[in-house]
């Protein structure tokens, strides 16, 4: 049985390892967002409202993938995975001192640019289609 959450405020995420084996149905944080390594997962959506930290290479998972707020890695680069299967939301001042971003992963994924600044001191990898909802900004590396 898929398990959901409802919208949550702060979050950390610390392990590598799986907290359980079923996927989340969906996730909503509306606070700040530590993501410190691993993966996270779910079978639905995932929106993430607040700023998101990286604190290790992350992947997310999911059949549309928003991220409305900032993302950055404060200290050491890190990179960040999107495998989404319908859109990821990119909306707000992402990947300031990220060292790759790879989106629109899996099957029939897109990403939609929704303004903002995406910058990486590595790569960037959109493998679906991209649209542009507002002005946006790419830099990266390779």
């Amino acid at each position: 049985m898929a398990r959901r959450w409802p919208s949550l405020g702060r979050v950390e995420r610390n392990s590598t390892e799986a907290v359980g084996t079923t996927a989340l149905t969906s996730l909503a944080v509306t606070g700040p967002t530590a993501l410190n390594g691993g993966s996270v997962a779910t079978t639905a959506d995932q929106t993430y409202t607040g700023a998101v930290t990286l604190g290790a290479d992350m992947t997310l998972t999911g059949v549309g993938v928003t991220l409305s707020s900032t993302v950055q890695s404060p200290t050491i680069a890190h990179s960040l995975t999107v495998n989404d299967s319908d859109t990821t939301i990119l909306a707000g001042r992402s990947a300031r001192r990220q060292s790759a971003f790879h989106g629109g992963d899996g099957c029939g994924g897109h990403t939609a640019l929704n303004g903002g600044a995406i910058t990486t001191t590595g790569t960037q990898t959109y493998s679906g289609p991209v649209t542009l909802g507002a002005d946006a900004t790419l830099a990266g590396a390779g």
